[in-house]
């Protein structure tokens, strides 16, 4: 089990910010966090499920509160469930490179099955 499994929640980097490929890349993959075969074999529709969630982070804006909501919710420094992604754990091979290799290999299916079809549809014109 890594680190990053074995300390608990992971807090989403969305604070002031938007959430990077690589972040949605690990979220994606985390739904079979344990069965890493599982995750090669869907790597190819979480793949492009990955890019459509950067995609959506990329062309959104971040939401601002009013002002005013802003005063009257302010949490002080000292609050012990103020939590963010600087929380989190470090991410080691398996939370963080292996699904990246997932997703390439999701990509590269995706590639080699348009070439294919491009070959096939060569031969019978």
């Amino acid at each position: 089990m890594s680190v990053a499994r074995a300390m608990g929640p992971m807090y989403t980097p969305v604070h002031d910010r938007k959430e990077g490929f690589v972040f949605g890349v690990i979220r994606k993959f985390a739904t079979f966090a344990r069965f890493l075969l599982l995750q090669l074999v869907f790597s190819f529709p979480y793949s492009f499920i990955a890019m459509g969630r950067w995609l959506a982070m990329a062309t959104n804006r971040i939401h601002r509160w009013p002002a005013e909501m802003e005063v009257a919710s302010m949490v002080g420094d000292q609050d012990r469930y103020c939590r963010d992604w600087r929380d989190n754990p470090p991410l080691g091979f398996m939370d963080k490179t292996w699904p990246l290799i997932c997703t390439a290999v999701g990509v590269l299916t995706a590639a080699w099955i348009r070439y294919a079809i491009k070959q096939a549809l060569a031969l019978r014109a």
